[in-house]
């Protein structure tokens, strides 16, 4: 019985060891800054006056408070409604996330600066629903032009982390 006794004492020692031996030691976790909520009526709330298209596809600085310009680089969260762009057999990996239903499904085109383009790090969505999400990652700020024109002044690369 005592041999019995020490064995279990002796598995229960090298269990607890091993388990030791798993977790980071202190302070070496990584581990992601608290995001900044960040609502469309700061995204929102001026007058947007850049130019839609500019030689060689620049169009030249618009009008975006420096408020707004310093969470360029920044971790945040945004809210809004999701409206798919780059959809697979696998689901959307990159949607606009826009600030009401209007915008999203039932109205007018967003104004440029109502809406922030997301390309999703991880997983792709599967399932689109009529609820807002929230989406936390790192945040770009600046006019972003393709062929010529202007597509967005702010991108985002993250993921939905609830509603």
């Amino acid at each position: 019985m005592r041999g019995m006794k020490n064995k279990v004492v002796a598995a229960i020692g090298a269990a607890n060891f091993c388990l030791l031996l798993a977790l980071p030691e202190r302070g070496t976790a990584e581990v992601d800054p608290p995001a900044e909520r960040v609502g469309f009526d700061v995204l929102g709330g001026f007058e947007y006056t850049g130019k839609a298209t500019g030689p060689n596809g620049r169009g030249g600085t618009g009008t975006i408070p420096e408020a707004v310009r310093a969470l360029n680089g920044r971790r945040v969260e945004v809210s809004g409604y999701v409206m798919p762009i780059d959809i697979d057999e696998h689901g959307v990996r990159s949607f606009a996330l826009v600030k009401d239903q209007g915008s999203c499904c039932f109205g007018q085109a967003p104004l440029i600066n109502h809406w922030v383009y997301v390309t999703l790090k991880g997983r792709p969505i599967r399932e689109i629903d009529f609820e807002p999400k929230r989406v936390v990652g790192t945040f770009t700020v600046g006019e972003y032009y393709e062929q010529g024109y202007l597509v967005c002044l702010y991108r985002m690369t993250g993921e939905i982390v609830g509603k």
